[in-house]
């Protein structure tokens, strides 16, 4: 499997402390809001592997220390993995097909 790219990995991270951001809503307390913001700032700087590992390592103990910010977490990732395992049937159900006429050609051969 291909190593994640830096660019794909903010992306990523980006969209899990939004999507727990929104997940939160209007419950969310300012400390929290905060340090999610901070997040988002050390987000920008993490270009080296450490750093991105350190991030990720503190993002997650403090999505663990909270369990208003852990319930929202799994409600966001809940919700990206049945839309990503959807669009992995979606695109099966098309290879398949693909599959099944490229067989039917090697036949009429």
């Amino acid at each position: 499997m291909a190593r994640m790219q830096r660019a794909e990995w903010q992306i990523a991270m980006e969209g899990l402390i939004s999507g727990i951001e929104r997940e939160l809503r209007s419950r969310i307390s300012a400390r929290t809001r905060l340090a999610l913001n901070a997040f988002r700032v050390r987000l920008k700087g993490c270009r080296i592997a450490a750093r991105r590992k350190r991030f990720e390592q503190d993002l997650e103990s403090f999505i663990g220390g909270d369990s208003a910010v852990r319930a929202a977490a799994k409600r966001h990732l809940g919700a990206a993995a049945i839309m990503a395992i959807e669009r992995a049937t979606t695109a099966l159900k098309r290879a398949e097909k693909v599959l099944a006429r490229s067989k039917a050609r090697v036949r009429t051969l």
